[in-house]
């Protein structure tokens, strides 16, 4: 048996590598004399140099997977910050301003979130140096040693909780690299600016990647001259006088499929809210002479390597997207649907800029323009969390076992969970005549179980790039809102693997439940997710 599911999800490597955690430095430090210690890290701070304002901005190209994107970036004192990575076709842009984290990509969504901490101009001029600067971080010295043929004078600290190992090159004192979680960072060259040493040339590796950074300039300025507020979210363009539309689409397997237009050539696309990107078969974009350029990486069942591809415009019922950037990958479709024409997936950039209603019954999908869209109907509504680029919504499994699910309408599945959260609810399944709860595991066990033991027959679940292992079960009641479903059929992931691996919510949830409904309504920009009988 196997199965379609979407839940795809793509991700532009710019900047920074995110941390992850590692064991600590081999090798325990020797104890040495704090005078040493304490005269390392005056030489520092002379080396250094000091902040020439109370705001900055700097330039420069970063490097990865053989594309160089230029950049700029500002910051204040006060811990706001904007950056700039010119893409191949067009700008992305991140900023924090005193609440709120937010980013927009190259097809103009705005995603905001809560803003969980303020990095300092010092720390973001000149990176792990400032950690030398911080008080709180207690340092033990390590004695002289060579790294990649340099002298160097090795330290050990905890840095935001992590065992880091900081290098300072023996003759300037400044800090030569860091590694930390798994990370690499080398300052290959600094430059001083108004008296500030600032690392102009950067290496960040992990065992995957490797991003170069080069800064080109830093300029001091008044904090009058600087704006963080994020930029408008792009809205998708109805014809004139009309704020919505009606699309008939088809449903192989329960899928949505519809004729859209790419540069004003006829093409079919997935409709799937659980990919986080847009994405259009390589061989396909360049059928239709698409501009291709960068590099990309898309989790689906597997990693997929590809490039961004830009459209004049993506026409959906007369409703324009332009221009309107994709991510061209090889999709390798699973077989039962890869017969209906499918070139490619819409995801989240046409999703956030519509409010889309599902009307699985009668085959029908309707866009309908945000800023006129009201609901005064007698649904079910649910918040709608969409911060990482694909809907999340509460529910409650059994009587009330809280859960948060993806709403997936690229998977004709019921659910699909993880084993983890399976096994942590066993309570809440069941097999055909039989209780999974019958069979428990004991809590004071050290062993993770094998969920075989307690799940239905093996089988494959097919996605964008290859398939996945999962087992099969029933849950016997699922809650959204006062509305439920009973006996829902369920795909337990064994082996979480590229986009269908555990993070913001417990599964997915697709389209075999969501048809049991009269109409679905997604609702990005006003956070809604609304289900009617």
């Amino acid at each position: 048996m196997a199965v379609w599911i979407g839940g795809v999800s793509a991700a532009l490597m710019l900047a920074a590598v995110s941390p992850a955690p590692t064991a600590s430095p081999s090798g325990p430090p020797s104890a040495v004399r704090n005078a040493q210690l304490d005269d390392l890290l005056d030489r520092h701070r002379r080396a250094l140099g000091h902040l020439a304002g109370p705001g900055a901005s700097w330039t420069g190209i970063v490097s990865q997977n053989g594309t160089d994107t230029p950049f700029s970036e500002s910051a204040d004192v006060h811990g706001h910050w904007r950056a700039e990575f010119m893409s191949p076709f067009g700008p992305q842009r991140d900023g924090d301003t005193d609440t709120m984290r937010w980013v927009q990509d190259v097809n103009g969504n705005v995603i905001v979130r809560p803003l969980e901490g303020k990095r300092s101009l010092m720390s973001r001029l000149v990176g792990f140096n400032s950690t030398l600067l911080d008080p709180d971080i207690e340092w033990t010295l390590d004695g002289p040693a060579t790294v990649d043929g340099r002298a160097v004078t090795r330290l050990h600290a905890k840095i935001a909780g992590y065992d880091g190992v900081l290098y300072a090159d023996a003759r300037t004192a400044l800090v030569y690299g860091v590694d930390i979680a798994g990370r690499s960072v080398r300052y290959l060259q600094y430059q001083t600016f108004d008296g500030l040493s600032v690392p102009t040339k950067t290496v960040d590796a992990t065992q995957d990647q490797s991003i170069t950074t080069t800064l080109t300039s830093v300029t001091f300025a008044p904090l009058a001259s600087m704006d963080f507020e994020p930029p408008p979210q792009r809205q998708a363009a109805f014809p004139a006088g009309i704020s919505d539309v009606n699309i008939d689409f088809t449903s192989p397997l329960g899928l949505i499929v519809i004729d859209a237009k790419v540069n004003g050539t006829p093409v079919k696309f997935l409709l799937d809210s659980g990919s986080s990107a847009s994405l259009i078969d390589a061989d396909e974009a360049r059928a239709l002479k698409l501009p291709m350029a960068g590099s990309t990486r898309v989790a689906g069942a597997k990693l997929l390597q590809g490039t961004l591809a830009r459209a004049d415009a993506l026409e959906i019922a007369g409703v324009h997207f332009a221009p309107f950037v994709f991510e061209a990958v090889p999709l390798g479709l699973p077989g039962q649907i890869r017969g209906f024409g499918i070139t490619g997936i819409l995801g989240y950039d046409v999703l956030a800029q519509v409010v889309a209603r599902i009307d699985y019954g009668r085959s029908r999908l309707r866009l309908i323009s945000p800023d006129k869209f009201s609901y005064s109907g007698t649904g079910v509504v649910l918040t709608l969390d969409e911060s990482s680029r694909v809907p999340h919504v509460p529910a409650t499994l059994g009587d009330s076992d809280p859960a948060t699910f993806t709403i997936d309408t690229g998977s004709n599945s019921g659910l699909i969970v993880y084993s983890d959260f399976a096994l942590a609810h066993q309570k809440d399944f069941m097999r055909p005549g039989d209780l999974a709860s019958e069979t428990f595991v004991d809590p004071r066990s050290t062993q993770q179980p094998d969920p075989s033991m307690f799940f239905g027959d093996l089988t494959q679940a097919s996605g964008a790039g290859g398939s996945i292992r999962v087992k099969t079960s029933y849950v016997s009641r699922l809650n959204l809102g006062h509305f439920a479903v009973d006996r829902v059929f369920t795909e337990i992931v064994l082996q979480p693997t590229g986009a269908f691996t555990p993070s913001t919510s417990d599964g997915l949830l697709g389209a075999a439940v969501l048809s049991k409904f009269g109409a679905v309504f997604l609702d990005y920009s006003g956070g809604r997710f609304i289900l009617e009988r």
